[in-house]
């Protein structure tokens, strides 16, 4: 099969990837007010960039992949250049008190050309409405050239000030993927279902932060899923076609139920409606990639690199699903380009240890990890990476060792048994990985759709009791 590109801008367009597509960037808005509402500006940022989502014809570039460039010294090449954009949005906020001046243009990144600018003064709870008139706006200034279509939008609710404002913080929160960040998010969707009940961007984006910090291991599944699902069946409730909700809706069919065919007509859905939403995208290429559709999960997986080449958790997940196929070098390069974003980004250092591992250069492995180091001796995560390299590198003796710290930490601490299980099966005690994934089925996990295809459980296919977890 063709190799995943783990550089879509300098190697040229991913396979499966629709030719002709043209791909529009919104740039992070400048605050331009003194005070902390700087956020507001990101707010703005997003919610734009996801309302583009809607035109046909035309990739949407990510916002995770824009927020590289907040407050980067870059010039409109430089962008083109980085991300392959060939249309860039760029806007400036002023704040007074409830009402904002928001400027907008729109350049052509092949030309440096300026193709359309307008300027509005909103109240804040107006934004929402203000994003569908920008939209048409740069529907029809690049329509001629692009054949986009801008659909017929319904108007958009109008929010109190204080409540925009929270719903902003909450989203600008989420961005953030830290477990306070996450937190602090939920507080606030909370606090805007309480006064905007009809609102259903809220109650989709409280399911979206409680399913984030159960895929952390924070909440406990059996505990979050329930809250999870009601609030994301009232949000489509309110909005039959409510992106988020049912995406959110897809990942806990796929994740929690294994009901990959609902999972896929939700996601199907999303796609029509917002073509370029990489989230849908990413987790399409998981339904697809647990199904052991490795050639459809690559294609959408690309899609996904093409809309947010600068996302170190899309690049992070190329890796994985390198590491699924087999491709372990792949698997490398492709790490290496999330850690080129992110140089501490634990979790893409940790996978690479291991995809070096399975690739055969145990020596390397080893060095990489021990350079990394436990965080402190409660650092499971780096336990168990440590025994899935011992494991890969033929060390049973290592990997048994480091299983047993994990145990300890069990013994006072959660550790997943999704991770126990893993590694138990490197330190070759088939036995007790299979007791550790009844347990996470038991559970619930979000890993357990993998479970068929990851390396960690190669050992464990032929076994009868294996096979029924499996059922």
């Amino acid at each position: 099969r063709p190799r995943i590109e783990v550089d879509p801008v300098t190697s040229g367009e991913p396979r499966g990837t629709p030719v002709g597509n043209d791909k529009i960037i919104v740039l992070p808005f400048q605050y331009l007010a003194s005070g902390e509402d700087d956020y507001i500006a990101d707010g703005m940022t997003e919610l734009l960039t996801s309302r583009l989502a809607v035109l046909k014809g035309v990739y949407v570039i990510s916002r995770t992949t824009s927020m590289h460039f907040k407050d980067a010294k870059v010039t409109v090449a430089d962008v083109a250049d980085l991300t392959g954009a060939h249309w860039v949005v760029e806007g400036s906020i002023l704040q007074s008190g409830n009402r904002i001046q928001v400027v907008v243009q729109l350049i052509d990144a092949r030309t440096d050309a300026h193709i359309w600018a307008d300027d509005y003064i909103r109240d804040i709870g107006d934004s929402l409405q203000l994003q569908n008139e920008i939209v048409k706006k740069v529907a029809g200034a690049i329509r001629v050239r692009l054949g986009a279509e801008a659909e017929d939008f319904e108007t958009a609710p109008s929010l109190a000030p204080d409540i925009m404002r929270r719903y902003m913080r909450g989203r600008h929160e989420l961005s953030r993927r830290t477990v306070d960040a996450l937190r602090l998010a939920v507080d606030c969707f909370t606090e805007v279902c309480d006064a905007a009940p009809d609102f259903a961007g809220a109650w989709a984006s409280r399911a979206e932060a409680r399913y984030m910090l159960c895929h952390y291991g924070i909440l406990q599944v059996q505990d979050a899923a329930p809250a999870c699902r009601s609030d994301i069946e009232h949000a489509l409730s309110l909005d039959p076609d409510q992106g988020i909700g049912l995406t959110c809706r897809a990942a806990l069919r796929f994740m929690l139920e294994r009901d990959y065919a609902g999972a896929e007509r939700d996601l199907q859905r999303v796609l029509e409606l917002l073509p370029g939403y990489s989230i849908a995208l990413l987790v399409m290429a998981n339904v697809c990639a647990a199904q052991e559709k490795l050639e459809d999960a690559e294609a959408w997986m690309n899609h996904a690199l093409v809309v947010n080449p600068l996302d170190v958790g899309i690049n992070m997940n190329v890796g994985d699903h390198n590491i699924l196929q087999g491709r372990y070098e792949d698997a490398v390069a492709a790490l290496d380009k999330a850690l080129e974003l992110m140089p501490d980004h634990r979790p893409s250092a940790l996978r690479k240890c291991w995809a070096i591992a399975l690739a055969g250069r145990h020596e390397d492995a080893t060095s990489e990890l021990a350079a990394l180091g436990p965080l402190d001796e409660r650092d499971w995560p780096w336990f168990e990476y440590a025994a899935l390299v011992a494991g890969a590198g033929g060390r049973g003796e290592a990997a048994d060792r480091y299983y047993g710290s994990m145990q300890e930490l069990d013994a006072h601490d959660f550790v997943p048994p999704w991770s126990l299980a893993r590694a138990a099966a490197a330190a070759g005690h088939a036995n007790d990985a299979v007791r550790w994934l009844e347990k996470t089925v038991a559970a619930g996990s979000t890993s357990l759709p993998f479970i068929n295809v990851t390396p960690a459980f190669e050992k464990l296919r032929s076994r009868p009791d294996f096979k029924k977890l499996l059922a």
